[in-house]
């Protein structure tokens, strides 16, 4: 599914998405793009930050959540 679907986000510079509440948030461009296993590394422009006070927003085991919440593992 879409990991975005249930997040309040907002358009960045280009229309990039940006998550409301996230502690710092980057609008980029893709400058480069390499081919890596099955993976594609993006090398980017950074073109806006923003950030904000609080608790980082990650993205943690299929889910995102608020840094602190996180419960180690064992």
């Amino acid at each position: 599914g879409d990991k975005f679907s249930q997040l309040a986000w907002e358009k960045g510079v280009g229309d990039v998405p940006l998550i409301t509440g996230a502690s710092a948030r980057f609008s980029t461009e893709v400058e480069h793009q390499h081919k890596v296993g099955t993976h594609t590394v993006f090398i980017v422009r950074v073109l806006d930050v923003d950030t904000a006070e609080g608790e980082p927003l990650v993205y943690f085991r299929g889910g995102f959540a608020h840094g602190s919440r996180i419960a180690p593992q064992e």
